[in-house]
């Protein structure tokens, strides 16, 4: 009786702790586990985490959106954090983004295995593609209307939301670099997602999204320079008449993207008759011919970049494989029994779509001025959202160049053009379409992270050999932009090195003197020439070579210049306090005494050693000998230095003739001697006068010391920012893969490399 009671106890517990792991959210690290992918069915081995599930953003309503995360391999963790949506509005971020684009698998033709993208943007972050808003994919809502009621604030607060209960779920991505990107009409959801991220992490103290920026491509940015855009790629590409661009011009811009008039839509009807059977979401591609779903086909009263994305038949592919049950089982998806099939777009969210702001624009202003980074790049053979569009857009914007429009190229051919701009960097590739594939998905990822400046540079490296031309380019590019610390560091040390030369020459000079003045300067300056020497060559191979652990001797070392300036100005403050003299009756000199002086330089004067070598400078000086040939008027009037007043002349209270030997008069008096070599060399007053010229030199130095205090540490910043330099040189491009080699200085490298496949 006591072990079956036992034995139902048990059961009970562990039921409890069960409903407690799945049903509770205070156990996060539990549901991330629950989310975790073991395998998907036709998956090859891969040595990366997958995870998947939904989270819900709004209890009341039953609205859930379902995620797909993709880490990158542990090797190059931590890695940023890469939010990934689609557009349409209502198109799956698995079917195009994860499936077609930058996903670790593309699908195989019989809708049932997957094989590796090789160009897949987890090679360098980690991916989360995002279905949504509710409606699209597996994402879902119990509440029917809501299918018929989202528009651009719906999505942009669910996104949100997701993200915050997301981070609770994965605690280990808090704080971590976060960017959001996405294709189409995701130019929408990615910069009112962004605003709202934006805007939130202002009023909110040490916020756990660590956003740095946004990427979108072939992006629905501006209706009217969208619109007059599309309509002129159309035309200037001869696809549609000069009547129907004509009468486009006149009455579609003014018109919304989501409700255009009856005209327009008539006139866009006219233009796809004209245009004929081609994919206009890349329109030197061949069509597939067995696709039912192609904007043109299926418009549905949208305007064409409110499509769904670029449909080949790949689409339908990835429609066979995630209808399939052991796919939505190892997925976690489908969890409630949708009432309906997995598609790539939601015909009723894009139909019904209820809110859509005609400019994207005044948000990018208010990013670009809040210092996040913007990338936007575009197919060039895109007919739904053309570059042409993006550019209006981007000119609208009125902002400075600082890289001019230039070509980039690709294993010796044109990739593309560029053009930087302070807080934006424009991108198009050369033959791709609305989705930009393979190219992109190598150097995209390597602007992401590149994330210690705004400015990227677009280089297209999956594939091997780099032309003069090519390296001409990129060189001119980094050149003015991205060296700019390497170059100081590499010039001023260049300098540096230089000049500890002559000051090791000086030092071996010093060793061959016999006089104690000069003989004591030898090891300080040799040591200060070898130091020097060595770390100037530490900072100039560092930074010219991108030799990482060459910076990182160079920076420990001017730390402890710095370091070693701060507590030497502190201390000679400390020990040249008093002094100053005092001024004799009658006279404009002043006299100086020992005992006003700190004890460490007293102790230090009165040592003989250290004596020796000073007195040694002091007559080396030939201070007294201006003054050998002054008259008694001339002390009267005249002023003297300290060494003068002290070294040069008995204390102006000595009597000396007639009864001078029955007056009490001061030590210093009696050590007077007027031979040219002994004067007052042994009197205190000599050692008070040069304690007192070192007080006066130390004061001034200490204002240089200020200023190369200020100075160093600016160099500090500088080679902060070459060490960076170097280690993203050798790690980041792309987290380790392909390091590049150190074959000359920076200002002057090829940056060209590839990617191992």
């Amino acid at each position: 009786m006591a072990a079956s009671s036992f034995s139902v106890l048990l059961v009970v517990i562990l039921l409890i702790l069960q409903l407690a792991a799945t049903g509770g959210s205070t156990d996060l690290p539990l549901q991330q586990k629950l989310d975790q992918i073991d395998r998907l069915p036709g998956q090859p081995a891969v040595e990366f985490n997958q995870y998947s599930g939904y989270v819900t953003v709004d209890s009341v309503a039953g609205r859930a959106l379902f995620y797909w995360l993709v880490e990158a391999p542990v090797a190059i963790q931590p890695a940023p954090l890469v939010l990934w949506l689609n557009g349409g509005p209502g198109c799956s971020s698995i079917a195009y983004g994860a499936s077609e684009e930058l996903g670790p698998f593309h699908i195989h033709p019989d809708g049932r295995n997957l094989y590796i993208n090789p160009f897949s943007w987890n090679n360098v972050a980690n991916i989360l593609f995002l279905e949504s808003p509710a409606g699209v994919g597996f994402s879902y809502s119990k509440t029917t209307s809501d299918l018929y009621t989202v528009g651009d604030q719906r999505t942009a607060i669910d996104a949100y939301a997701f993200l915050l209960d997301w981070f609770e779920r994965f605690p280990q991505y808090k704080y971590r670099e976060f960017y959001i990107a996405g294709e189409s009409y995701a130019g929408h959801y990615v910069p009112q997602l962004s605003q709202l991220v934006y805007r939130k992490n202002k009023v909110i103290q040490n916020p756990i999204i660590n956003f740095k920026g946004f990427m979108v491509g072939n992006a629905v940015t501006d209706d009217y320079n969208d619109y007059i855009g599309t309509f002129e790629y159309w035309w200037s590409h001869g696809l549609i008449s000069d009547k129907t661009y004509s009468d486009l011009k006149v009455a579609c811009p003014s018109q919304s993207s989501e409700h255009p008039s009856v005209q327009c839509l008539q006139l866009q009807n006219t233009a796809a008759e004209e245009m004929g059977n081609i994919d206009p979401y890349s329109i030197y591609s061949p069509t597939c011919n067995t696709s039912t779903s192609s904007f043109f086909h299926k418009r549905k009263g949208h305007y064409p970049w409110m499509s769904r994305a670029y449909d080949p038949c790949t689409v339908r592919y990835a429609q066979v494989y995630y209808n399939l049950p052991e796919v939505q089982t190892a997925l976690h998806a489908n969890v409630t029994g949708l009432n309906y099939t997995w598609k790539d777009c939601s015909d009723i969210v894009g139909e019904y779509w209820v809110d859509s702001p005609r400019s994207m624009l005044p948000i990018y202003k208010e990013l670009i001025s809040g210092g996040l980074r913007i990338w936007v790049y575009s197919g060039d053979s895109d007919s739904v959202v053309p570059l042409t569009g993006t550019r209006y857009s981007i000119n609208a914007l009125n902002l400075s160049t600082l890289v001019d429009w230039s070509p980039w190229y690709d294993h010796g051919s044109v990739g593309g053009w560029s053009q930087i701009y302070k807080g934006l960097t424009f991108v198009t590739v050369h033959g791709a379409g609305h989705e930009v594939k393979d190219c992109t998905a190598t150097f995209i990822p390597l602007q992401i992270a590149n994330n210690s400046s705004i400015v990227s540079i677009p280089i297209c490296i999956h594939r091997p050999g780099v032309s003069a031309d090519n390296r001409r380019v990129r060189r001119r590019v980094k050149k003015r932009m991205y060296g700019v610390s390497n170059k100081v560091i590499g010039y001023l040390n260049l300098v540096t090195l230089l000049a500890s030369i002559p000051i090791i020459g000086g030092a071996m000079w010093t060793a061959r003197s016999s006089a104690n003045c000069e003989s004591v300067l030898h090891t300080p300056l040799l040591a200060i020439g070898f130091i020097v020497l060595l770390v100037s060559l530490a900072g100039f191979i560092g930074a010219c070579f991108n030799v990482a652990c060459a910076l990182w001797f160079y920076l420990v070392a001017m730390l402890l210049l710095i370091a070693g300036l701060l507590c030497l100005t502190a201390f000679g403050f400390a020990i040249t306090g008093g002094g100053g003299g005092v001024q004799v009756p009658g006279r404009i000199y002043r006299e100086y005494y020992l005992s006003d002086y700190s004890s460490w330089l007293r102790n230090r004067i009165s040592e003989d050693r250290y004596w020796r070598v000073a007195r040694a400078c002091v007559m080396r000086s030939m201070e007294c000998a201006e003054i050998a040939r002054w008259t008694p008027i001339d002390y009267l009037e005249r002023d003297l230095t300290p060494i003068q007043s002290g070294c040069c002349k008995p204390p102006t209270a000595c009597v000396y003739g007639i009864g001078a030997a029955m007056a009490a008069q001061e030590e210093d008096c009696y050590q007077w001697n007027n031979e040219a070599d002994v004067l007052c060399y042994e009197c205190e007053s000599c050692k008070a006068g040069v304690l007192e010229q070192v007080r006066r030199d130390w004061h001034k130095l200490s204002v240089l010391n200020v200023v190369a205090i200020i100075f160093l540490i600016a160099v500090y910043a500088l080679g902060c920012s070459a060490f960076r330099n170097a280690r993203r040189a050798r790690f980041d491009y792309s987290y380790g893969m392909d390091r590049m080699p150190k074959i000359g200085p920076r200002w002057d490298y090829d940056w060209g490399r590839r990617w191992r496949i």
